[in-house]
C-alpha cells in the first residue's frame, strides 16, 4: 500500500504597478513547502532553507508557458536539494545528504555552496544561470543571480506570513527613482495586519501604505506533487539486477518498502510481488 503524500496547494497572487515599472509575486503562509519539508524528517535550518527554495522556486516558476520547467538546484559540495517548477502549476524536489546538511550548517555556517537556475524547454536546456550562495543565504543567492544573469533588479523575502518576489519590469532601470527592497519590507508589516484573502483589498491597503498603484493581476495555483506511483515502483524493482533481486526475495525482510525519494510516500510489497517481478525478469532474458 502507499502511504499516501498529503501534499499541499496554495495560490501565487501576481500584482503589478506601471507607473512605478515593477512586478510582485506573493505566496501566502508557508504550507506550500511545509509538507514536503515533514516528508524528508526536515528540521532546524536546513528546514527553514528547504522551505524557502520550495517557494523560490514556486515564485520563479509563475507565467511559464506550455511545456516550461525551472530548475533550482543548491549544492554544498555532495549535499543539497533540487526543485522543479512547471508550467501547470506543480512543484516537486528532493534533498540529497539532508544530515550532512545539518551538520555543516551547524559546523561552517559560513560555508559558500552554489546555485544554479535552469530553464528548461520540453527536453531541451534552454538557459542555465548561476551563483554563489555565502553562509546559506539564499535569499541573497537569488538577489545575485538576477544582478548578474538575467540583469534585472530583483529582491526575496521568505516571512512567516508569505514569501514574495518584486523585481523591475525588463528594460526598467529604478535606481534612484523607488526602492524595491524597501517596498517589500515594508509589506511584511502590511501583510501582518491584512486579510491576506482579500488580493485586491491588500493592494489597496500596499496603496495606501506606501503611495503606490499595485494591480491584482490574478491568481495562480501552485501544489506540491509528485508523479510517483506503485507501477512506477514496481518497474524499478522489477529492473534491478537479477542476484539483487533474488537476495531479496530469499532474505526479505517483509514486506519490502521502498519509499520516493521526491515526497516520501512509501510502498510495500509482499514475497509473492518480488517473486512475480524475478520471474518476470528472467523471462525477459
Amino acid at each position: 500500500m502507499k502511504k499516501e503524500f498529503p501534499g499541499s496547494k496554495s495560490t501565487l497572487l501576481r500584482y503589478i504597478d506601471t507607473a512605478h515599472s515593477f512586478r510582485l509575486r506573493l505566496i501566502p503562509g508557508s504550507a506550500l513547502g511545509e509538507s514536503l519539508a515533514d516528508a524528508h524528517g526536515l528540521g532546524g535550518r536546513v528546514r527553514e532553507l528547504f522551505i524557502q527554495a520550495v517557494h523560490a522556486t514556486a515564485l520563479l516558476s509563475a507565467d511559464l508557458k506550455q511545456t516550461v520547467r525551472m530548475v533550482l538546484q543548491a549544492r554544498w559540495d555532495d549535499a543539497g536539494f533540487s526543485l522543479e517548477g512547471h508550467w501547470d502549476g506543480h512543484v516537486r524536489g528532493y534533498i540529497r545528504g539532508a544530515d550532512l546538511l545539518e551538520y555543516r550548517v551547524a559546523e561552517d555556517p559560513s560555508m559558500a555552496g552554489s546555485m544554479s537556475i535552469i530553464r528548461l524547454i520540453g527536453s531541451h536546456p534552454g538557459y542555465t544561470g548561476y551563483a554563489a550562495i555565502f553562509g546559506f543565504n539564499l535569499r541573497s543567492a537569488l538577489e545575485g543571480y538576477f544582478q548578474s544573469s538575467e540583469q534585472r533588479e530583483s529582491h526575496f523575502l521568505f516571512h512567516d506570513d508569505f514569501s514574495a518576489m518584486i523585481e523591475a519590469m525588463p528594460g526598467e532601470d529604478l535606481s534612484g527613482d523607488i526602492n524595491l527592497k524597501q517596498i517589500l519590507e515594508e509589506l511584511a508589516v502590511t501583510v501582518k495586519n491584512a486579510d491576506i484573502s482579500d488580493p485586491q483589498g491588500l493592494a489597496d491597503l500596499v496603496n495606501r501604505d506606501q503611495e503606490l498603484n499595485l494591480e491584482f493581476l490574478g491568481g495562480e495555483a501552485k501544489d506540491i506533487f509528485c508523479p510517483c506511483s506503485r507501477e512506477k515502483i514496481s518497474a524499478y524493482l522489477q529492473g534491478l539486477d537479477g542476484e539483487e533481486l533474488r537476495s531479496m526475495h530469499r532474505e526479505g525482510p517483509w514486506p519490502v518498502k521502498v519509499s520516493c525519494h521526491n515526497c516520501g510516500s512509501e510502498y510495500s510489497f509482499q514475497r509473492d510481488e518480488i517473486e512475480t517481478f524475478l520471474n518476470n525478469r528472467e523471462s525477459d532474458q
